[in-house]
């Protein structure tokens, strides 16, 4: 099956385009499916997470789902940043796991940069993994902790 996308190619007008994209199910895994795969904390729900995401077929984690889990981790169960990270990179490096936004290297990348405390928040970490992942010439942002990327920084706070 084939998409199409409102293009500009040059200096003309914009066109339709056709992008071909084989068309391949794939599931995608909840943050509730995530937060009991990652904590066991209900054993009936864990034996079916597990089965959802230990497979051969191919399982679709999205950013949001990342950054919720890294959330109710934090918060609802207490766990350390560095615990958390590590986890959500485990879960991400799997074979089978995509990161449909974008290549999961930017998304292991950033949330590395999270655990170890270089980075502020997970979600800076994956707006920084969007980022480097889409090559991206700038960030607005008033946040001071943002991270350094290949990037600058248009509007930090004046003292």
């Amino acid at each position: 099956m084939a998409r199409v996308r409102l293009e500009r190619c040059g200096r003309g007008p914009p066109v339709w385009v056709a992008i071909a994209r084989a068309s391949i199910p794939v599931t995608y895994v909840d943050t509730s499916v995530v937060i009991r795969y990652l904590t066991g904390d209900d054993p009936v729900r864990t034996s079916a997470a597990m089965a959802i995401i230990e497979t051969r077929a191919e399982r679709a984690v999205s950013m949001i789902a990342i950054l919720e889990a890294s959330h109710v981790l934090r918060t609802a169960y207490a766990y350390e940043r560095r615990t958390v990270a590590s986890a959500l990179m485990d879960l991400v490096s799997r074979r089978n796991v995509i990161v449909p936004e974008f290549a999961k290297d930017h998304v292991l990348r950033w949330l590395k940069a999270w655990g170890e405390g270089t980075v502020d928040s997970a979600g800076d970490a994956l707006i920084a993994a969007s980022m480097s992942a889409n090559e991206a010439e700038a960030i607005a942002t008033f946040d001071v902790g943002f991270p350094r990327g290949a990037w600058t920084v248009l509007a930090e706070p004046q003292p």
